[in-house]
């Protein structure tokens, strides 16, 4: 009888692997059935389970893509009610941005031994943040969250505060003598963060601090275009007596300069100075009796650059105008790189910008917009 159940399960395919546990240790209670039985299971255990796969998948298949939904909404709804959901992408779980070599601002001039030295110091400080991102990623991490998130104690605030601020004092003055540093900057928005989850009632003050050393910035007065309603002052009266210095080591760019100034467009009313070489220049700046109102410089200057002229000039207490006229394009970042170098403004020789307002015409707008800022 129980063998005739068996069989008949079996042919209808719908024995559990339970219950197939079930008969076998019933049957095989029976010792003269074992070799019969063995020869059974062997025959038509793979049949079994070959049907109890098949319909394991389909419940797989069924149960598992509202279960996967399930736990895919409740991730996205937690990460999507961060507080600051940016910060999990784009700070905490993501590794700091080691640059292969840091850059010193070319307006800073140091020894070889300074630069060694500033280097170890760079080394120094990045080494110091990843030992408090390490310190504090968990916290971070939970605190951005608004159903793990809890409210941080006088005592934890005094604790982290007292040394997320000294560090970030540091890496900021020392992001300073940078030319961007993408690690440091990192540093400064994963601390500046760090502060927001401890007192955000800080950042305010926070920006205060961090003012004086990244004022606000107008790069379209720094570009010197002619802005607004107000028409340009008349070249002859505004340019008029005026000395006036391009640097280029182009030859031909120098002639067509020369050639623009002679025809009466480039700087009207005022004296023109072209040099094909920085040393040459500074040369002439030293034993001539003339005082430029204006130096229009390159950047590539052969074994030279712009960057080294400006450090000259403002080192030998040169007060006049100091105006970039390079390729380099005109961003708010390049801005402010030209302006802690000591320029006063920039003007793009970038192709995008032919055959919108004429060379001569930007450059000479530049001259006399410089001038007019300083009347004023």
């Amino acid at each position: 009888m129980l063998i005739e159940d068996y069989m008949g399960l079996l042919d209808t395919y719908e024995l559990s692997t339970k219950a197939l546990v079930k008969y076998f240790s019933i049957l095989l209670h029976y010792k003269y059935m074992k070799k019969k039985l063995l020869g059974l299971c062997l025959l038509y255990i793979p049949l079994v389970l070959s049907a109890q796969v098949e319909r394991g998948i389909k419940a797989v298949t069924t149960l598992s893509k509202p279960l996967e939904t399930s736990l895919t909404r409740s991730v996205t709804t937690s990460l999507n009610s961060a507080k600051y959901t940016p910060a999990l992408s784009k700070l905490i779980l993501k590794p700091t941005p080691f640059a292969a070599y840091p850059l010193l601002k070319p307006s800073i001039v140091l020894t070889q031994p300074q630069r060694k030295q500033w280097i170890e110091d760079y080394k120094q400080l990045i080494a110091n943040f990843e030992i408090f991102k390490q310190e504090s990623f968990a916290f971070l991490y939970y605190q951005s969250l608004p159903l793990e998130s809890r409210q941080v104690t006088a005592e934890e605030k005094r604790q982290w505060l007292g040394k997320i601020l000294p560090l970030h004092d540091k890496i900021l003055s020392f992001y300073l003598t940078t030319q961007q540093d993408n690690a440091l900057k990192y540093a400064l928005d994963y601390l500046r963060y760090s502060i927001f989850v401890v007192d955000p009632s800080l950042i305010p003050a926070l920006r205060a601090i961090a003012k004086p050393y990244l004022p606000d910035f107008d790069p379209q007065a720094f570009f010197l275009y002619p802005v607004g309603p107000d028409p340009l002052p008349d070249p002859s009266i505004a340019l008029d007596g005026k000395h006036i210095v391009i640097i280029n080591d182009d030859r031909s760019l120098l002639d067509h300069f020369e050639h623009l100034y002679h025809i009466g467009v480039l700087f009207p009313g005022a004296t023109l100075h072209v040099h094909g070489d920085a040393l040459q220049f500074l040369f002439w700046m030293g034993y001539s009796n003339i005082h430029p109102d204006i130096v229009f410089t390159d950047i590539q200057l052969g074994e030279s650059n712009g960057f080294y002229v400006a450090s000259e000039l403002r080192k030998s207490g040169y007060t006049g105008g100091l105006i970039a006229l390079t390729s380099y394009v005109e961003t708010e970042q390049n801005a402010r790189q030209f302006k802690s170098a000591g320029f006063d403004g920039l003007v793009s020789l970038d192709d995008r910008y032919y055959g919108e307002i004429p060379f001569f015409q930007r450059v000479t707008q530049a001259a006399q917009l410089y001038m007019q800022n300083q009347e004023k």
